[in-house]
């Protein structure tokens, strides 16, 4: 009874190392697929926004533009939130070191000491 005891205890911790980093990466997946899903419906939105712009009024044109100048600016936060946690739990899997994550970064135009970088 003893030894049952003590191979239990022994197992737990093994379960723990073996299914956290499963835990991460589903995780990590399925904020991905979320992303995804929602940079999806921007570019639908802004196609349909560009076709209201093949039969809009001179009027309305400026009112399409800056629809879609705000379409513009969610789906670049959206491309470098995806590209940032790719690369994220890529370096944390020893895919790529911290100086090519910080050069991604940098090319992506994205300054992460800013509240909000894009517009701060």
């Amino acid at each position: 009874m003893g030894q049952d005891l003590l191979s239990l205890e022994s197992l737990i911790p093994t379960l723990q190392l073996a299914t956290g980093p499963v835990i991460v990466i589903s995780g990590v997946g399925l904020l991905l697929l979320c992303m995804n899903n929602r940079i999806a419906r921007v570019i639908d939105r802004a196609r349909l926004v560009a076709d209201e712009c093949d039969v809009a009024e001179a009027d309305e044109l400026e009112a399409h533009y800056a629809k879609l100048e705000i379409l513009s600016q969610r789906a670049r936060i959206l491309r470098a939130s995806i590209a940032l946690a790719a690369l994220d739990r890529l370096m944390r899997q020893g895919k790529f070191r911290k100086e090519e994550v910080a050069k991604a970064i940098q090319d992506l135009d994205y300054d992460p000491s800013k509240p909000n970088p894009y517009f701060a």
